[in-house]
């Protein structure tokens, strides 16, 4: 209760406990990353209490395996498997240049 008033929250989706970095992904991030690759802008934010793993599930750790990259690994690994499949599958005819850049805050 705030100021005595009850508060209705509505999610679009909520994870348990047990999810793995790849269902996070595969529901959060990579629509978002598919968009951008289609020409949309994209934003993936993280919000919340400290220590409810936004670090973990972003993957901006020190170090980490493959099964717990987080999203930030995954999107740069998306983004140049993209790349690549467009140059193997002969779309670029070597006349296009692909510049990649993002943000990071």
């Amino acid at each position: 209760l705030i100021s005595g008033k009850q508060r209705d929250f509505i999610f679009d989706y909520v994870f348990d406990p047990d999810s793995t970095q790849d269902s996070v992904y595969d529901r959060i991030a990579r629509p978002v990353v598919t968009d951008v690759l289609k020409g949309f802008n994209g934003t993936i934010f993280a919000y919340g209490q400290t220590g409810t793993g936004k670090t973990y599930t972003m993957g901006i750790l020190d170090s980490v395996n493959d099964e717990h990259a987080g999203i930030i690994p995954r999107a740069i690994s998306q983004v140049f498997d993209y790349v690549y499949d467009y140059q193997q599958e002969g779309n670029s005819n070597g006349s296009s240049e692909i510049t990649v850049s993002l943000s990071f805050l």
